[in-house]
């Protein structure tokens, strides 16, 4: 959901966000507010009942979109570039995604993922970036908030650190709540990217979205059931490919070596 890119965008984005979709139940969880109700009925079987129907209907049992999949503290992707992309990247891109925290709340979960990218690029000695990314979920999908880089290369001897930071005018939203083959929307956004000790660089973002098919796809972590989902904006077409049960498993230009739940 991708990779942490040298130049991101939506697409690339959207590979900093595969998770798998099954429920922690060691997450934090708020006490309902029906649970202290000191009603004075005895009634034991009413007592039980009540105490049931909290526990089902809580706000805290909130999750997010399936095909997102962000759920669980630790879960854990390996990727890399695949061959044909390292062939025109001119270099080797792998970089583990880890879900740092997830919080749930009443209707809205927060997230944050961490990403460690490693490139491998001729004349550069070290080439890597340790990314936050900000988001989370609610019942019309998954955003993201913002993106800051901390960026680290040698080159011929030169030593730098630098960071990055891209923020959005409002959340962008890279997960439906529900997806189907035959579902399509639109993403229309801006925001701001910039570089320490260079301006603000301001961007938008016109995404057309479609879920084009269901089909089976094999990747060095596994063989998945898959939905195509097609990304076009008007410069590319990028596509990626989401299992309910993992998130993202495969794009145009990386596969996902493992996942550890």
């Amino acid at each position: 959901m991708f990779a942490t890119a040298p130049e991101p965008t939506l697409s690339l984005l959207l590979l900093l966000i595969a998770c798998v979709p099954q429920p922690d139940t060691d997450l934090p969880v708020e006490e309902s507010d029906t649970d202290t109700d000191t009603d004075t009925d005895t009634d034991t079987d009413t007592d039980t009942d009540t105490d049931t129907d909290t526990d089902t209907d809580t706000d805290t049992d909130f999750v997010c979109p399936p095909y997102l999949g962000i759920t669980a503290v630790g879960q854990a992707w390996d990727w890399h570039f695949n061959p044909a992309y390292e062939e025109d990247f001119g270099g080797t891109g792998s970089w583990t995604q880890v879900l740092d925290s997830f919080t749930p709340s009443a209707g809205r979960a927060d997230w944050v993922q961490i990403t460690d990218t490693v490139y491998t690029l001729p004349d550069f000695d070290e080439y890597t970036y340790h990314t936050e990314t900000v988001g989370h979920c609610d019942a019309d999908g998954g955003w993201i908030t913002s993106q800051i880089s901390d960026i680290h290369y040698v080159y011929g001897g030169y030593e730098a650190n630098t960071t990055s930071y891209t923020t959005y005018d409002t959340p962008l939203l890279v997960m439906p709540p529900a997806l189907r083959v035959g579902d399509t929307w639109l993403v229309d956004n801006s925001g701001v990217s910039r570089v320490d000790g260079q301006p603000d660089v301001t961007f938008t973002l016109n995404t057309t979205y479609e879920a084009t098919l269901s089909d089976a796809v094999e990747v060095p972590a596994g063989t998945y059931e898959v939905i195509e989902l097609r990304t076009t904006t008007p410069e590319s077409t990028f596509t990626y490919w989401v299992e309910r049960d993992v998130g993202s498993v495969k794009s145009d230009i990386a596969e996902l070596l493992d996942y550890r739940p």
